[in-house]
């Protein structure tokens, strides 16, 4: 695999857990007022960062 794209797979991967980290720190009662986000849940979150994961991963 190219540098380049590895590079980008894992940017992706960082930018992706940020996501999360900054989505769970929203507080309890803010998050339930705000409506769900269409077509994205966390099974499928963890299955998109274990395959980054395992694209970065050095061999």
């Amino acid at each position: 695999m190219q540098e380049d794209t590895k590079r980008l797979l894992a940017d992706a991967a960082c930018a992706l857990q940020a996501l999360r980290d900054w989505v769970q720190a929203v507080p309890d009662d803010v998050a339930a007022s705000l409506p769900a986000m269409p077509g994205v849940d966390g099974d499928w979150l963890d299955e998109v960062q274990a395959g980054l994961k395992a694209a970065t991963a050095p061999i």
